[in-house]
This record gives C-alpha cells, structure tokens and sequence, in this order.
C-alpha cells in the first residue's frame, strides 16, 4: 500500500482539524492509500490537555505577555526564535523520518498559508525542505490562505507553491491569493472543505434527535475582539449575556437547548460559564463534555437537528450529517467557506452578538431555512472526491 504523510495541525485541542485530516485519510483510503500524520505543532496524539498550573512558568509568562503582545515586531521575533531555537530541532527528526517512509506528502487542509507572528510559515517550509530534499512530490489540498504576508512567509510559501504538484483551496478568496503570487503559471483549484465529507466518513444514515433540540456551539469572546473590529470592545458580561438571552428565548420558546464546544479548554470554560449564568436565571441547560477525539465530536454534533455555531468546523461537520446550521461569522474565512458551497445565508454577521433579545432573530431566520436538498451534499461530496483523484493523479498515486 501506498502511504502519502498528511501535514497539518492534525491533534489539536480544536477538534475541526482532526476531522479535516479523518476525511482526507477516508478520501486516500478509497484509492488504497494509507494516511500518515506530522503535526505541525510537534503533537502525535489527541490529548485531554490542561493549561499549565506551573507557577513560575504562568508567573514569567504573564510578565511578557504585554510586552511581547504590544508589538508586532516582537511576537514575530519570539515565535522565530522559539521555532530555531527550540521547536525545529524537536521536531524535524520525526519529520523526516515520516517523510521518507512515504511516497509523497500533502499538507492540508485547514487554514494554513497564514503569517499570523510568523506561526506556520517556516513549519511549512521544512516540511517542503525535506520532500524535495528525499525527492518525494508534495500537494497542497483543500486549506485555507489568508494575507498579508511578510517578506520571509512570502519567500518560503512561493517556494512552496512552485514545488507543489497539485494545488487545491477550499474558498475562491484562498485562490485569489495563491493566484497573486510571484509564481508564474500555476493552477489553484477550488473545492469545499474536506470537513463536509464527515457524513460520509462517519457514517451519514443517522437518527436525529428530536426537532426541538438545538445546539449552541460557543468560543471565547476574545477571538471575537481579535478579529471582528467592531468588537473589539465588547466586554465579557455583554458577550454572555448575548448567550444567556439566546439561550433562555429558545428554552422558554419551547426548544431543547444544549450546549458543546469543539474541544479546546478554552471554549469549554466558556461554555461552562455561560451555563452556570443560566442556572442562577433558573435555567438548567446541558453542557456536553469537552470532546477529545474527533468521533466524540462527531458523535455529539450528529444528531442535533438545528445548530448555531461559532466554530466554523462544528458547522460544517453538522451541515454533513444534515443538519440546520447558522454560522456566526467571526473571522472572514467562515464566510468563504460557505460562499464555496453557495450557502452564504447560513452565515450570521457576528454585530448580532450585540443584541440584548436574539432570540427572535435568530427564530426567524431558523423558519425561513429550506430544507435541504440531498443532492446538494452529493454534489459536495463529487467535488471533494473529484479533487482528490486529481491530487492522487498529479503526485502519481493513480
């Protein structure tokens, strides 16, 4: 059998990438091809993971954070450093050693052409490094790409581009990047996320539950205030109370709500807390426990007929299984995703956060959702299998 090493942040706590790489190794393994994981933070499993409790270490860390946070210049000096100090010797060993027991390499999917502090851009190239340098052919598959670049992430990813076989993305703002790069003469492919397969890989005929339930799918207010700029002083209290509102109008309206993150500590917390206001209200909701694995995500967002979501990948994996989905839209890269599959009223403007009442909102929209067609998920479906056949084509797989 044919092993093809996938690259990507494959064992992260947010659970959305484990399931991006869960379909792309169903999608290999329907030509026979075994999937082998890097993860690109150095990771080899799926762990229940606490932040650290080390005092001195929490301590030292608090105390650079607002330096290193004020300044550009010095996030990107610290993760450069960390990475060439640190990181690439503890990692490139194990690399290497995947790589050259494979026949090829794709990095993908997920939002990983990015030079957010100069975070994944060398990663990437080491790992497009040591393919060329073991003459292994390289893809890119269904990621996600944003801008600006730096001078350094702009060299090494043009690189990358150059040397790539077959290059695929999962929105068209992606292409458009890849497209107005330096390098001449190369084609970028689009397709929908790998992630809508996971009706497919998890097995789509299922029960859902009863057409009361609805799930509310939370992350912190933080990334909100990263990354919409109207947001960006929301408080803490305004963010929970937008929660708790939605909550309570759902539950006094007759539904069943539950809530569940995607995996991070993080959203858990959030989560958590958003709950624990509910109950001095006097309403009990459930909160699922924070997920670990990719199935025990998949097995909490299956069944749940309607969900509101944050996190982008809890909305897709749902929407494979069937479900009603709304997206609040907190990073553009929501709205691109959806835009591919041409379902871009799914999508909600995350300024909703600032409504005291969402609950009528949010039901209207709900009434006026289709119902949706089974072909389209089909159509979904062909483009990904379509794409990776290609893919499999150009590294000579098939």
């Amino acid at each position: 059998m044919k092993r093809i090493a996938i690259c990507g942040e494959i064992f992260s706590s947010n659970l959305g990438d484990g399931v991006i790489f869960e379909s792309i190794k169903y999608l290999l393994s329907r030509n026979n091809v075994e999937a082998v994981p890097i993860d690109l933070s150095g990771r080899n499993c799926y762990k229940n993971e606490q932040k650290s409790n080390d005092y001195r270490s929490n301590s030292i860390r608090k105390r650079l954070q607002p330096l290193i946070r004020s300044s550009s210049t010095l996030r990107r000096s610290y993760t450069m450093l960390k990475w060439y100090s640190l990181s690439k010797k503890e990692y490139i060993t194990h690399w290497e050693d995947v790589i050259l027991s494979c026949d090829a390499v794709i990095i993908g999917g997920g939002q990983l052409f990015t030079d957010i502090d100069f975070g994944f851009p060398p990663k990437i190239y080491e790992i497009y490094n040591i393919s060329k340098r073991f003459d292994k052919p390289l893809a890119i598959y269904g990621c996600g790409v944003d801008e600006p670049w730096g001078l350094f992430a702009k060299y090494m990813y043009e690189k990358i581009l150059g040397y790539a076989k077959y290059i695929s993305v999962r929105d068209y703002y992606s292409q458009n990047i890849f497209l107005k790069s330096s390098v001449s003469c190369i084609t970028v492919n689009v397709h929908p996320d790998p992630g809508f397969m996971s009706g497919q890989v998890y097995n789509e005929h299922v029960q859902k539950s009863s057409t009361d339930t609805i799930g509310f799918n939370i992350q912190p207010v933080s990334h909100f205030r990263a990354f919409v700029p109207s947001l960006k002083k929301i408080t803490n209290e305004e963010y929970v109370n937008f929660w708790v509102q939605l909550i309570k109008g759902a539950y006094y309206g007759g539904k069943t709500p539950i809530i569940l993150t995607n995996g991070d500590e993080d959203d858990f917390k959030q989560a958590q807390f958003i709950s624990s206001e509910l109950s001095k209200q006097g309403v009990q909701i459930k909160v699922l426990e924070r997920a670990i694995s990719p199935i025990q995500l998949i097995n909490q967002l299956r069944d749940i007929p309607i969900l509101i979501s944050t996190r982008m990948h809890a909305g897709i994996i749902a929407y494979g299984f069937g479900s009603e989905v709304l997206a609040i839209c907190w990073d553009k890269k929501v709205k691109n995703v959806w835009a591919t599959i041409q379902e871009e009223k799914n999508v909600i403007n995350a300024n909703v956060l600032l409504r005291t009442s969402p609950w009528p909102y949010f039901h209207s929209l709900m009434k006026q959702q289709n119902l949706k067609d089974d072909n389209q998920l089909v159509s979904i479906h062909e483009s990904i299998c379509l794409s990776m056949n290609n893919c499999l084509i150009s590294l000579g797989m098939l």
